[in-house]
């Protein structure tokens, strides 16, 4: 009997505690055994983009900016150096020679020939002279050495068709933001015309054959782009690698290169252009200007845009951005050549 009174003990410590732990779990806990609602299931958030876009916008540092007369520029360096790659710009190129732009017998596109060894960047909204009508870029594009290609274009000369000479060339001009908006969402060619026909009425420039390149021509013009140029001169010994752009202290859009020497080769036609979109309003005296702090905060929604991918008709990837961000760029081995943003430029299609 003493041998088995351990085993009896054991056993009746083991039956307490199977009565006891119920009871203390039911007493301290008393809804662990009722039945619970459901929880909903816990969002994913979306996580941020990581492409070539986005790397180039991020690396970029925003300087102190330059006003003049309602035009504000914020400077873009580059922390690193992300494209060191060669290239000519289109105007290069045409001066040198070394590449051939002419007719192809269709209104919506011409043929360039590049016969350097160099690919030749040629932008969006760069505006081509001659042939049978004037033209402009319609999308970047990368051309690569010793090919043929045809470039999708707009008309920006509506009442002509005509000429003996087909060959065409440039005058270093590009349109302003709004037109490139609309060249960004492939619009047709009839929206691109009304928009060259309301932005000569708002400039009081007139042409017979409604050419967009007579803006530029037009003397007033001309002296006001000389001023501007003087006025944001400084901003170029800064060597930017782009160029965030308010207009009466709204962001108009945004110009960046991987490549700050290709951005010095176009900085002044960049400048001119939203210079001419300046010009379309009147002078405003009292308006908020923005900080260093809002363009970063601009910049940073590129990395909740929505990215979609095409081919162009030479080297590279086309890239359309939208939702959190309009723009597009243009990318080439996994880096960003040009990527434009947009924002406040659809003045005269809203306004009319």
């Amino acid at each position: 009997m003493r041998k088995q009174l351990p085993f009896i003990l054991a056993s009746l410590s083991i039956a307490v505690c199977s009565v006891a732990l119920p009871a203390f779990l039911e007493s301290d806990f008393p809804d662990d055994r009722k039945p619970q609602p459901p929880q909903p299931p816990r969002p994913i958030l979306p996580q941020p983009v990581e492409n070539e876009v986005v790397r180039l916008i991020t690396d970029c540092s925003v300087g102190t900016p330059y006003h003049h007369r309602g035009l504000a520029i914020f400077p873009l360096t580059l922390r690193h150096s992300l494209d060191n790659r060669s290239y000519y710009t289109l105007d290069d190129a045409i001066a040198r020679g070394q590449i051939d732009v002419r007719e192809s017998g269709s209104v919506p596109e011409v043929i360039i020939t590049n016969r350097s060894a160099r690919r030749v960047f040629a932008m969006s909204g760069e505006v081509l002279i001659g042939g049978k009508q004037n033209r402009m870029i319609r999308e970047d594009v990368l051309l690569p050495p010793g090919r043929e290609i045809r470039v999708p274009v707009y008309c920006v000369e509506k009442g002509r068709w005509e000429g003996a000479v087909t060959e065409l060339k440039t005058q270093g001009t590009l349109t302003h933001p709004a037109l490139r908006f609309q060249a960004s969402k492939k619009a047709s060619q009839d929206v691109v015309w009304n928009e060259i026909a309301s932005s000569n009425r708002s400039l009081s420039s007139k042409s017979e054959t409604e050419d967009y390149q007579q803006i530029y021509s037009d003397s007033k013009t001309r002296r006001e782009l000389s001023d501007f140029r003087k006025a944001f001169a400084p901003i170029w010994r800064l060597s930017p690698a782009g160029v965030v752009v308010c207009r009466f202290g709204r962001i108009v859009g945004a110009e960046v290169f991987g490549s700050t020497e290709l951005y010095s080769r176009l900085q002044h036609k960049i400048l001119d252009s939203y210079v001419i979109d300046r010009l379309h309003y009147p002078a405003i005296e009292h308006f908020h200007h923005p900080g260093i702090r809002e363009i970063e905060n601009y910049l940073e929604r590129v990395r909740n845009a929505q990215f979609s991918y095409g081919n162009t008709p030479g080297e590279g990837r086309s890239i359309t951005l939208s939702g959190a961000l309009n723009g597009s760029a243009l990318s080439w081995s996994g880096t960003a050549v040009h990527v434009s943003l947009y924002e406040n430029v659809m003045r005269i299609m809203s306004n009319e």
